[in-house]
């Protein structure tokens, strides 16, 4: 047995012997860090997320909109993809609908056009 898999073991023993307390002990961090904890994993969604589109995408996230050129007041162009190709995946896509990278307000404007044609 090696140095790391006897650290390994007598972590388990330790834990084996003091899971109650490690429970309660856990429970009130997460319970006295709710928000930071929260923020901790939308950033890892957000970057899990962002990755993903890009990689669907077949390109990075433009910082303009591809269809009007604005900045989106500096918040991220969303994926802007054809609803249709994917129906029953109402929050995935399968990447070869992609249209491009647009600003919110294009986003609201397609979709209102594209209900009322």
């Amino acid at each position: 047995m090696n140095d790391a898999e006897k650290v390994r073991a007598k972590s388990r023993r330790w834990y084996a012997a003091h899971a109650e307390e490690e429970r309660v002990r856990d429970a009130a961090y997460r319970e006295a860090n709710r928000e930071r904890l929260r923020a901790r994993d939308r950033v890892r969604v957000l970057a899990w997320t962002n990755a993903k589109l890009e990689t669907l995408a077949g390109r990075p996230r433009s910082l303009l909109c591809e269809y009007c050129g604005g900045d989106n007041g500096g918040r991220p162009m969303e994926f802007d993809h054809d609803h249709s190709c994917c129906e029953g995946a109402p929050v995935t896509t399968c990447g070869e609908c992609f249209r491009g990278w647009i600003c919110r307000s294009c986003n609201v404007l397609d979709v209102l056009a594209r209900s009322v044609a």
